[in-house]
């Protein structure tokens, strides 16, 4: 846990360097822009858009059933700090975008989102993902030419008939992927391990302690911000090595 803090501590120097005795500026008012896209079916999407000036990375955030874009907010901040901008949508049947799920749909959808993306000039895409969220991110990453990788948070083998496994021994190719899991949480543990068999790059497994499923795992204790902590300090990395790449 100590190392993690350190690895975020150098991450906020890296970002954010300090010159000493140099007065520093009040902090910027974050800025979320509403953002509303038409599906293939005419529904209206609505998702959260927070720009990053300067910056021409972006993670998508697809969050888990039953919740929306709301669950990713304590993640905001150390991602801007990451250097990314994020756009955090309601998937189909919850939030404002409202509805009925539809796995088929929500897979169209994703693609919409990261075509608006596009459109806003971003050439570089992370997808993090948290339950279903993350077995459509694996597939929307290796649909798309500009994501570099994938977090996967409670990955399921098998969530509405959305099955990972064929992808990551496909299309997605060598792209990193980061898997998190609780270990109590049985179904997600266990295909955390048989969809990383199935990934042919580099593969990071984090396992915690708990039962905790999808963006639950980053709650307000010290575990959840240790896990928070793990999840941008991989995200800062794989972007900084696609910069440099």
């Amino acid at each position: 846990m100590i190392k993690r803090w350190i690895s975020l501590l150098l991450l906020l120097s890296i970002v954010f360097p300090i010159v000493a005795q140099t007065p520093q500026p009040e902090p910027a008012v974050l800025v979320v822009n509403y953002v509303q896209v038409p599906a293939t079916d005419g529904r209206t999407l609505h998702g959260s858009f927070y720009s990053n000036e300067d910056s021409t990375s972006a993670v998508l955030l697809l969050h888990q059933m039953r919740k929306d874009r709301t669950s990713w907010d304590s993640a905001i901040d150390g991602l801007l700090k990451a250097g990314l901008n994020i756009l955090a949508p309601d998937m189909r049947g919850f939030g404002v975008t409202g509805g009925e799920f539809d796995p088929q749909k929500a897979q169209a959808d994703v693609q919409k989102w990261i075509e608006w993306l596009r459109e806003q000039g971003i050439n570089q895409i992370y997808i993090v993902g948290a339950s279903i969220g993350a077995n459509l991110g694996i597939i929307a990453c290796a649909q798309t030419p500009e994501c570099e990788s994938t977090v996967a948070i409670s990955p399921g083998s098998d969530f509405f008939g959305v099955q990972p496994a064929s992808t990551l021994q496909g299309d997605y190719g060598s792209r990193p992927i980061l898997f998190i899991a609780s270990r109590g949480d049985s179904y997600s543990a266990t295909s955390v391990f048989e969809l990383a068999m199935k990934a042919q790059g580099d593969v990071t497994v984090q396992m915690y302690q708990g039962d905790k499923h999808g963006t639950n795992l980053f709650d307000d204790s010290p575990e959840g911000a240790d896990a928070l902590c793990d999840l941008i300090v991989w995200l800062y990395n794989a972007c900084l090595f696609g910069i440099l790449s």
